[in-house]
């Protein structure tokens, strides 16, 4: 009987912990799914996409209270693919990507901006960048560093 008594006390004071949820103070935003055929095309897209010579990218982060934002201004044939090789890319060497947005603002010039977590591995962006370019000429030298 002596036994019985401090693990029923345990046994309450586990079950009460367990019932008040533990507060999350911000929000965690949905990763972005998995392309789909309809974003294959899209209102937004110049009437004719210029072929470039040569690739390239510049890359920009704003540090957020929610993670770091990204915008990714790219040129030449490697994102002739609504950026789709690059968030493959990305999600292989950063982890999950949020507010995920590709378009095309000039006939020569793709953009895409997401937004990824604090903890991130180091030169990921750059990475992946890297790695999508790689097939039509790989880009090196991009620094993601603000």
């Amino acid at each position: 009987m002596k036994l019985i008594a401090p693990f029923a006390a345990l046994l309450v004071l586990c079950a009460s912990t367990m019932a008040s949820p533990m507060p999350n103070p911000d929000p965690v935003p949905e990763p972005v799914p998995e392309p789909t055929p309809e974003l294959e095309s899209s209102p937004n897209l110049p009437a004719t996409i210029a072929k470039r010579d040569g690739n390239w990218a510049a890359c920009y982060e704003n540090n957020t209270g929610n993670g770091i934002d990204f915008t990714i201004n790219t040129w030449g044939t490697w994102d002739d693919d609504w950026g789709r090789g690059f968030l493959d890319n990305l999600r292989g060497q950063c982890g999950q990507i949020w507010n995920w947005q590709f378009n095309y603002p000039y006939p020569d010039m793709g953009q895409a901006k997401f937004t990824l977590v604090w903890w991130i591995p180091a030169h990921c962006v750059e990475n992946a960048i890297w790695l999508a370019s790689n097939p039509t000429g790989a880009i090196s030298g991009v620094s993601c560093a603000s």
